[in-house]
């Protein structure tokens, strides 16, 4: 499955730079900044045997550190297009995990929000993720150094203790500034939309958000 994935995001990158002119350039970034995941949810209502009712299971993360790097080409056929494949990495930290719930359970009635803090019983949640993207970037004109651009991408998440990987679909916002002819510096916003995944325990969850602000170094070739 997972090198399916790869070979067809591949084939995308490829394609897009198909043909590519001349004043076409390989670049190649670093990433380091901040994700904050959007709260994930589960509908617990189908998944609790005995238990008859409406049940939702809410978590929230603290913000994480994020690491990654993208490959790819600038002015693509010889216009303000460039393309990329692009990797982020992070390690979501659970801060509180909310059920709440009403109905009844082997007869009996429960009906209340029950809130638990893992920093309070000295257990952390740790969960690695990987986002793997083809990304597709438009860079508006600019004659001062400063180049804005908007992008979209499509791509799986990896996500630990989870049974397999999520589509992934992004958003992109930014700008770059020149430190040379081959070098530059920049901040980059993304949003990403992730597939409800489904965990080890076989509990379902929401689609979620996962949100970064980078900051971008960038080398051209």
């Amino acid at each position: 499955m997972r090198t399916l994935i790869a070979t067809s995001l591949v084939t995308l990158l490829l394609g897009t730079t198909a043909g590519y002119a001349e004043d076409t350039q390989l670049y190649l970034e670093g990433n380091l900044g901040i994700g904050q995941t959007g709260d994930v949810s589960s509908d617990l209502s189908d998944q609790i045997d005995g238990w008859t009712g409406t049940a939702e299971l809410d978590l929230e993360y603290d913000p994480a550190l994020v690491l990654g790097g993208e490959f790819g080409f600038s002015n693509v056929n010889g216009s303000n297009f460039r393309a990329g494949l692009a990797v982020l990495f992070a390690e979501l930290e659970l801060d509180t995990l909310t059920i709440t719930g009403e109905g009844t359970f082997e007869g009996e009635r429960v009906e209340g929000s029950i809130e638990v803090d893992p920093k309070e019983f000295g257990v952390t949640f740790e969960t690695d993720a990987s986002l793997y993207l083809a990304n597709v970037y438009y860079d508006f004109d600019s004659a001062v150094g400063i180049q804005p651009y908007v992008g979209a991408g499509i791509g799986m998440a990896d996500i630990e203790n989870t049974e397999d990987m999520e589509l992934t679909l992004a958003g992109h916002a930014g700008f770059n500034l020149d430190l040379s002819d081959r070098t530059y510096i920049g901040v980059k916003g993304s949003v990403h939309w992730i597939g409800g995944p489904t965990d080890e325990l076989g509990l379902e969850y929401d689609n979620f958000v996962f949100a970064t602000a980078m900051t971008v170094f960038g080398v051209r070739f």
